[in-house]
């Protein structure tokens, strides 16, 4: 009897330390990789894109969140990375910033410093509407980001006309009525050589394609998250 009862001590000590160290390893294991930044470079060919723009090069910036966790010195590693890709655009497909402006400025303007030909162009995530749509739009074109909300600006590429165009979050009137994410409204009149739109939400794809545009940066899937989350996130985004 003896033995038995020393047996189930150990076992309910055993299991006591498994139920521990199991979500203490995942813990660890997702703090040392959620601060790893990695710039993943991918070729995409258009056998229709104008031969001026060959060689294009767009870096793109998604759901970087800055807020509670996301601080300053991490911005920066992602601000430094994105200016080592000597792209001629930058892409913030939203999700940019999460908290209240005013605990975030210092954080988030490192922003600033992105360094590409034509410059830095954002559209709005739904966790921007959390914090107040318009005062984000506002402070990122303070940081010297063109805010495109069913807008679009065209570029001159070596005589050819690109657009690059945006629409708010798919869902962005629930909060802020007057944003109504539209592709068609974003490509209203600026049809070009070639036409990009910067979405927050895949599922602005369709509407993408029905407007006329030749291809879509998109963020919100999730990708990064980490185990067991990773297997989750495909079910919930597209």
């Amino acid at each position: 009897r003896e033995h038995i009862r020393l047996r189930r001590e150990l076992l309910a000590k055993f299991t006591l330390v498994s139920v521990l160290a199991g979500p203490l390893a995942l813990a660890a294991y997702g703090a040392a990789n959620i601060r790893r930044v990695r710039l993943k470079e991918n070729v995409v060919k258009f056998p229709h894109l104008p031969p001026q723009m060959d060689g294009l090069r767009f870096v793109q910036i998604t759901d970087l969140h800055v807020g509670q966790s996301i601080r300053r010195e991490f911005v920066q590693e992602v601000v430094d990375l994105c200016n080592s890709a000597d792209a001629d655009f930058c892409a913030l497909t939203g999700d940019i910033l999460d908290a209240p402006l005013e605990s975030i400025a210092h954080h988030a303007s490192p922003l600033k410093d992105i360094k590409t030909k034509w410059g830095s162009f954002f559209v709005t995530g739904n966790h921007e509407y959390s914090w107040g749509g318009d005062a984000a739009i506002e402070f990122l074109q303070g940081l010297g980001v063109t805010a495109l909300i069913e807008d679009g600006r065209h570029v001159d590429v070596n005589g050819a006309r690109l657009l690059i165009a945006g629409v708010s979050d798919h869902q962005a009137n629930r909060r802020h009525p007057t944003h109504r994410s539209s592709p068609e409204e974003a490509m209203r009149g600026r049809r070009a050589d070639f036409n990009l739109l910067l979405a927050h939400r895949p599922d602005s794809a369709e509407g993408a394609q029905q407007a006329g545009f030749d291809y879509m940066f998109a963020g919100h899937t999730h990708a990064g998250q980490f185990f067991p989350v990773n297997f989750i996130v495909h079910l919930v985004h597209k």
